[in-house]
């Protein structure tokens, strides 16, 4: 079903115009402001109902408008007022359907679907409007994938760390698996440190002992003098010389026995049982750098097994998702899609050719409508003229019609639209 007529009366900026499309391309020109858009707005809202139809639909000077659209088997009318608007379809025997905006809304899917604004849409807008068209939905695979991919990046860096940390580890070559008990060396070291303080406890008992004698001499000898001197108390220093020497005999056999415990008491050196407890705590330090580089190891092979668990579930789903394009019905072969966006024959579709993501485009197009096959170009200044060519030439292969809106009134054949009207009546009612 193509549009055969179009008419428009005090339509945005339209005054009046009727156009009748030939081609697969039907170019809108004209300077800004004269009314390019409200042409193709005027088809839009005649097929598209409440959600085309802008808040003021009417030009401004008037107070009704209407727009006529006729296909090869419809007449579509569609009339506003203050009130509203209103919308008659008749089939062409001139009987009036019944649900007209219903019949409409079966007859396209998108019709202002812009083939040139969908080739210039970011990757990830154009592989959510193709799974629209193709009825895929990958939001839940997509977030199953997300949460694996998630999962695997902080798997995978947690073996990096894991990695990098066993590389660092020192691992020791004929020490034990666990740690050896230094329990019975702490004794020993224990028992001979005692034997070290008795050793010394006897030492300071000789040394005191021999100040003691010492003492006692210089004593004895004091008194010798005193006797010299005090001939009168000789017999009481007698006395007192006797107490001495008693005390001081009793003073050197005090001294003689603990000299000679001092020289039996042999205590025995620690420096062996030291020496045991430094190679042992050695050992045991490599046999504990041993254990964390184990235990290290386990985390890493743990970490990469959930790595390639979690790839295998990416994979999986991206198998899944790739089995449901292929047996999804795209609308041009070899079309897919991978994480990025839409593919060609494998090929980014950001990365095509313009005449390549063009045609896409065109049977994206198709597809959406595939009753009334009519779209919308909006921003056709920005079609070079190959461009602009191939765009016409896929239209009319396709059995489709392309509205193009252009600046100017240099591109052949195209309607001008000057001051609301098509410019050669603008300049007729001038001249009138």
């Amino acid at each position: 079903m193509k549009i055969i007529k179009l008419e428009a009366q005090n339509i945005k900026r339209l005054k009046a115009i009727t156009i009748y499309p030939k081609g697969g391309a039907t170019l809108i020109g004209g300077r800004n402001a004269q009314g390019k858009s409200s042409t193709l707005d005027a088809i839009e809202m005649a097929l598209g109902g409440t959600k085309s139809i802008p808040e003021e639909p009417i030009r401004r000077e008037a107070k009704k408008g209407h727009i006529v659209l006729e296909t090869d088997e419809l007449l579509i009318e569609r009339t506003f007022s203050s009130k509203g608007s209103k919308l008659l379809v008749r089939n062409k025997a001139g009987v009036e359907q019944k649900g007209p905006q219903a019949l409409l809304d079966s007859l396209f899917g998108s019709l202002a679907f812009d083939p040139f604004k969908f080739s210039t849409e970011k990757p990830q807008k154009q592989a959510e409007i193709i799974r629209k068209l193709a009825g895929l939905d990958f939001s839940t695979l997509d977030n199953e994938r997300a949460r694996a991919f998630s999962d695997r990046t902080e798997v995978n860096r947690d073996a990096k760390r894991l990695s990098a940390l066993l590389e660092s580890l020192p691992e020791y070559d004929g020490v034990p698996a666990v740690e050896v008990s230094a329990e019975d060396i702490r004794s020993e070291l224990a028992h001979r440190n005692a034997q070290q303080a008795k050793s010394l406890q006897l030492t300071n008992t000789v040394n005191e002992r021999q100040r003691d004698v010492s003492e006692a001499r210089s004593m004895l000898a004091a008194s010798n003098k005193r006797i010299a001197e005090l001939e009168a108390a000789l017999l009481a220093q007698n006395n007192n010389a006797t107490e001495l020497r008693s005390a001081l005999l009793a003073r050197e056999e005090s001294l003689a026995e603990a000299m000679r415990l001092a020289s039996e008491f042999e205590p025995a050196p620690v420096d062996e049982p030291l020496e045991k407890l430094r190679k042992l705590e050695e050992t045991n330090r490599k046999v504990r750098a041993n254990a964390e580089r184990v235990s290290v190891r386990l985390q890493l092979t743990e970490s990469e097994e959930q790595a390639a668990a979690l790839t295998a579930k990416i994979e999986a789903i991206d198998e899944k998702k790739a089995a449901l394009i292929e047996s999804a019905k795209l609308p041009v072969p070899g079309l897919g899609f991978d994480e990025n966006g839409p593919t060609l024959n494998g090929i980014a579709l950001q990365q095509c050719s313009q005449a390549e993501r063009l045609q896409v485009s065109v049977a994206i197009g198709m597809a959406f409508n595939p009753k009334l096959r009519v779209m919308l170009v909006r921003e056709g200044a920005f079609l070079d003229e190959d461009s602009l060519a191939l765009l016409a030439r896929l239209a009319e292969e396709a059995d489709a019609q392309v509205f193009i809106e252009r600046v100017g009134n240099a591109d052949a054949g195209a309607i001008i639209i000057e001051d609301g009207m098509i410019f050669e009546e603008a300049q007729q009612g001038a001249a009138e």
